[in-house]
């Protein structure tokens, strides 16, 4: 059974160092069956425990994202992104293996892998979904407490821009609109705004094609 060990677990909460999750993720990696024969019942149960430790990973990383120091809160969303990235891929790896059940012989040991293989999937499918929950919430903490920081806020959609993340363009396309004279706000300048328009171009997202004909339509 492949676990963190709580002291490790503890150390990846608290260092004051930049937060990686490779721990965590390689770790369950490394338990993502390859074949139909690591469709175990003890994999897929050890799986589920590990899935629920990255989760808690993922919420220790963006805690009170928007209270701590610019270049944190960079590393905080840099690896939070890198995690996001490696369960998509783990879980494309795993659904892909889903066309090799129908050369197995009919019987109680494909039924039992089976049952293995949909508990991975499917916890596979739910920790995507609970990362991606976070780090939506993530890039919206981030970009408002990285406003008063320009140098920062743009490395942020730089990092967002490589990441080609759909999600992080949605998040960041109210750069793109200059705020109310009467709310007081200020515009974002030109360089940033390029930047903006970088990510949407690519992440590749239609659904902002309404929100990038609303600013071609803008006077300035």
């Amino acid at each position: 059974m492949v676990r963190i060990p709580l002291l490790l677990l503890c150390a990846l909460l608290t260092s004051a160092r930049p937060i990686i999750a490779e721990d965590a993720v390689e770790a369950l990696s490394r338990l993502a069956p390859q074949t139909t024969d690591h469709c175990t019942e003890q994999r897929a149960s050890d799986f589920a425990r590990l899935s629920d430790d990255v989760e808690s990973w993922a919420a220790a990383v963006v805690r009170r994202l928007e209270d701590r120091p610019p270049q944190e809160i960079i590393q905080r969303l840099r690896s939070l992104i890198e995690a996001d990235r490696r369960v998509r891929q783990l879980l494309a790896d795993v659904i892909d293996l889903r066309t090799r059940f129908a050369e197995l012989p009919a019987g109680p040991p494909r039924r039992t892998k089976l049952r293995g293989y949909l508990s991975i999937t499917s916890n596979a499918i739910d920790l995507s979904g609970r990362l991606q929950f976070l780090l939506h919430g993530a890039i919206d903490d981030a970009s408002y407490a990285l406003e008063s920081s320009p140098a920062h806020f743009d490395q942020m959609l730089d990092i967002l821009i490589a990441a080609r993340l759909p999600m992080g363009a949605r998040v960041m396309s109210y750069v793109l609109f200059d705020p109310l004279s009467e709310d007081g706000g200020k515009a974002f300048p030109r360089t940033t705004k390029v930047k903006a328009l970088a990510l949407i171009r690519a992440a590749r997202a239609p659904q902002l094609l309404g929100d990038l004909a609303d600013f071609l339509q803008e006077p300035n």
